[in-house]
């Protein structure tokens, strides 16, 4: 797996690494998955839909306030990290939910958030 994630980052060379995960499930994001794109780029910015488990043991305790108002599955049991992704075609740098708003979130709610590390 990591393999093939290094031959892939190192051919697209991304700004943006995005993973649709489910929590709990099958123990994504891979941290070594993480560490090749970081490897390629090391200010790449990473956001997983639903926070993982690898990120923090709990969920929050409060609603969601940094998400879109889009359909996340993981919203009503307080699953999301990033939510649902819109990325604007027209403008490669903007993508909702906001970044600040969702780094803001993870340093209130993942204590291990992989994306930083």
């Amino acid at each position: 797996m990591t393999t093939f994630s290094e031959i892939l980052y190192d051919l697209v060379k991304p700004d943006h690494v995005l993973f649709s995960i489910g929590r709990g499930r099958y123990g994504t994001p891979i941290p070594e998955v993480i560490a090749s794109a970081r490897k390629v780029n090391a200010n790449v910015k990473i956001a997983c839909t639903q926070l993982s488990e690898r990120c923090s043991n709990s969920t929050p305790t409060q609603d969601h306030t940094h998400i879109s108002a889009i359909f996340a599955s993981g919203r009503d049991a307080r699953y999301c990290c990033a939510g649902s992704i819109t990325i604007m075609l027209n403008a490669a740098t903007d993508m909702l939910p906001i970044w600040k708003d969702h780094q803001d979130f993870i340093t209130a709610h993942a204590p291990n958030a992989l994306c930083r590390r």
